[in-house]
């Protein structure tokens, strides 16, 4: 259940992704003369969804040292 659960959660961050981008790109180039509030919300989702692709979608370094907190005291 919890795998269907992650699916469905990468699903819907692809469409807010694509949505994003598709609106950004027709107001940058001046397709879009009035944003509505759907516009508007979903530039305003931009933010966020850089936020959250930097934090989860980053590829890992495996030769990364943990923090000291997490270091054996040995």
């Amino acid at each position: 259940m919890q795998r269907i659960g992650g699916i469905m959660i990468a699903f819907g961050f692809s469409v807010l992704v694509y949505e994003a981008l598709r609106v950004a790109v027709a107001w940058w180039s001046g397709k879009i003369e009035a944003l509505g509030i759907e516009e508007i919300l979903v530039l305003a989702a931009l933010p966020v969804i850089g936020i959250v692709a930097w934090r989860h979608l980053r590829p890992r370094r495996l030769n990364r040292s943990s923090p000291p907190s997490l270091r054996n005291p040995d």
